[in-house]
């Protein structure tokens, strides 16, 4: 030892968290447990709280001992998005009868300010829960608190060629996570026979992506440290071991999961689809996502001016004036969007024809211009004369 002797402080990292300026990153997780008819509910360290990193959490009674599947999830979360908050619900059901209330206690407990959930069952997965969490999320959607939904269910023992087609759903707000770690801790977990779905990861993915952004960019989504290096499927079976023809059609079926690409290292995620047909509009989370904030932003500056009074020309129709104000009012909410490069453009047009003195509606008709994403890029190139 040499020097003065002292007091010395080593400074901790991850502790506290920090937290972004904009709502959009802002997730939740719901951890929902099924026992048997007539047993005992699980124990839970909580009913809801939220967290500002795995330290955090752990400090509130997650602790990789006595919730290790949990523990994961949150650790997952965190290593991908760092810079967020996580709210953290447990809920549970006899027999695995999940009516997914809890998505909407959770986000009532946020008031309303969380953009995407992650609801975990320890119950096999089954197709019927995506309509139930759609219905949830239309609700919300109703009461001016959208969000998105990833749900992954237990597929131990599935065949992963059985899986349903969700692109015959119409359940835009749901995704269905079936991608898992095949070499690291969630292998661990599974080799134990636990449940360890890459629901966390993913959650941080979209969490820290823009609203326009697909998680599954190269280039910014980089999925794997040794975590999720081995990419396999949640019901035990390797990426790499997985026939190229089965890999596609749950591509095209709308899962997410996680994949290699040749000539760069690591893993990522194949797609942010979402359980709703391919021709959609909301296909995509991405596209879900941008739309919810465009409503979001759009009605935060209406709101004022809800019941206010409106100038009517001698015709009854509306003053120019008026409509000019009310444009100009979505006008600059929109255009923060197109500032932040999370739309190309939008138009808001308002038909001054409208009989508002009979009817006392006002129609606002936005147009929206999204941001495309590359998902497939076609190379043209050969030999020839310059």
């Amino acid at each position: 030892m040499s020097g003065l002797n002292d007091i010395k402080f080593i400074k901790g990292q991850g502790g506290l968290g920090a937290t972004l300026p904009n709502q959009d990153h802002k997730s939740g997780i719901v951890f929902l447990r099924s026992y048997a008819g007539g047993g005992s509910a699980p124990a839970v360290p909580f009913t809801y709280d939220k967290v500002a990193s795995l330290a955090d959490a752990e400090s509130k009674g997650i602790t990789e001992a006595t919730y290790p599947e949990e523990y994961y999830q949150v650790k997952e979360f965190f290593r991908i998005q760092p810079d967020s908050e996580l709210h953290i619900m447990f809920g549970s059901a006899e027999d695995a009868d999940f009516d997914f209330s809890e998505i909407s206690t959770i986000q009532n407990n946020a008031n309303g300010d969380l953009r995407q959930v992650a609801v975990i069952t320890y119950s096999a997965f089954v197709l019927t829960n995506v309509a139930v969490l759609q219905a949830v999320a239309d609700t919300l959607f109703n009461e001016h608190k959208p969000l998105s939904i990833l749900y992954a269910g237990d597929l131990l023992g599935m065949n992963l060629s059985a899986l349903p087609d969700l692109r015959d759903q119409t359940s835009p707000n749901v995704s269905v996570i079936i991608g898992m770690d095949g070499g690291n801790d969630g292998k661990a977990l599974f080799d134990a026979g636990k449940i360890a779905p890459a629901l966390g990861s993913v959650l941080g993915a979209v969490s820290k992506s823009a609203v326009n952004e697909s998680i599954a960019w190269v280039a910014q989504f980089k999925m794997s440290t040794d975590e999720l290096d081995v990419p396999a499927f949640s019901n035990g079976d390797l990426y790499s071991a997985t026939g190229i023809n089965l890999i596609d059609s749950l591509n095209e079926q709308g899962y997410i999961f996680l994949r290699k690409h040749v000539g760069i290292a690591g893993s990522y995620i194949n797609e942010n689809s979402t359980a709703d047909a391919f021709t959609s509009d909301y296909a995509y989370i991405n596209n879900v996502r941008t739309i919810d904030k465009a409503i979001r932003d759009t009605r935060t500056v209406l709101l004022p001016k809800l019941n206010s009074p409106i100038t009517l020309t001698t015709a009854g129709k509306l003053d120019l004036e008026t409509v000019v104000d009310w444009e100009n009012t979505v006008d600059n909410a929109l255009e923060n969007m197109v500032k932040n490069g999370e739309l190309s453009a939008f138009e808001v047009k308002i038909n001054p024809d409208q009989n508002i003195g009979a009817t006392s509606l006002l129609v606002v008709n936005i147009t929206l211009v999204i941001r495309g994403v590359a998902r497939n890029v076609e190379v043209e190139i050969g030999f020839g004369k310059l």
